[in-house]
């Protein structure tokens, strides 16, 4: 889920609506600044419409600079839109910006952005109830392996909030079920970029998705030296995943390499000893081998 906006930080109201002091002081900042005029990079302006293409009035918008070429912190700009569901911010230094934009009763989104190279912007805004809705059946049907039902609501999602981390990381999650490994990758690194203190670990945890999954549906339609591939790169990749051992035990008995097999089972109880079906594997294994 989108988070809520975070409140400014330093001198000034807590909401965006309440800004106008903070306001004046920022433009009187900005026009000492652009006695440089090497410095301004131009205007941006943003939109904001419902799902009809309404636009959508008294958008509270919040410009923040993170890296400008001024010597000075420059405060935060505030902007509310139009009748026309605009917002403009004119003559911004050259530099990054975090732009927050919130209106109640509608998902907030976040946007970095870059004065002179984004120089617009246009954006359906979605009501929250609506946003769970649809985001509650996609994971549903994630947890249940219902992943093109998953991949639909997920991308209608993010189409709209393509900067939600969460909704990436769910679509990397559901192109890992269906073994889209490169579209799987691309989304947990996307995840991981715009959210990396969550998601640090989206590459390597959906790796080992894939890997799962590949070994396990070899393994189900018997197809025994892809599931030992892909269980043998899994347990390279994590060697304390009990499921990698587990399936390298199956894989190996069904081949007749009993030895490996018994091996791979024991090390697979050893991390994961209550799992009651681990022992019935080894008990099968050892009697195949005599018990030894």
């Amino acid at each position: 889920m989108p988070r809520k906006m975070p409140p400014p930080t330093g001198p000034g109201p807590s909401a965006l609506g309440k800004a106008g002091a903070l306001m004046s002081r920022a433009f009187a900042g900005i026009g000492i600044l652009t006695l440089a005029p090497l410095l301004v990079a131009g205007s941006f302006i943003c939109g904001f419409v419902d799902t009809k293409g309404r636009p959508l009035k008294n958008v509270e918008t919040r410009l923040t600079a993170i890296q400008t070429d001024s010597l000075e912190p420059l405060p935060p700009l505030y902007r509310k839109s139009t009748d026309e569901g605009t917002v403009e911010y004119p003559e911004l230094l050259s530099g990054q910006y975090v732009l927050e934009v919130q209106l109640r009763g509608y998902v907030p989104l976040r946007k970095v952005l870059t004065a002179g190279v984004d120089v617009g912007l246009r954006r359906t805004l979605l009501k929250t109830n609506d946003f769970e809705r649809v985001e509650k059946q996609a994971h549903r049907a994630l947890d249940e392996g219902e992943y093109v039902e998953a991949i639909d609501g997920l991308s209608r999602l993010a189409s709209h909030y393509p900067e939600d981390a969460v909704l990436h990381d769910g679509l990397a999650r559901a192109y890992a079920g269906l073994l889209d490994g490169q579209k799987a990758l691309e989304e947990a690194r996307l995840a991981a970029s715009l959210d990396p203190e969550k998601f640090a670990d989206a590459e390597r945890r959906i790796r080992k998705t894939i890997l799962r999954n590949e070994g396990e549906q070899a393994l189900q339609s018997f197809n025994l030296k892809v599931a030992e591939a892909a269980f043998e790169a899994l347990r390279d990749l994590e060697p304390t995943d009990s499921v990698a051992y587990e399936g390298l035990a199956l894989a190996y008995g069904h081949q007749g390499k009993l030895e490996q097999a018994v091996s791979s089972i024991r090390k697979a109880i050893e991390l994961d000893p209550d799992n009651p079906n681990l022992e019935q594997i080894q008990r099968v294994l050892e009697g195949q081998t005599g018990g030894n």
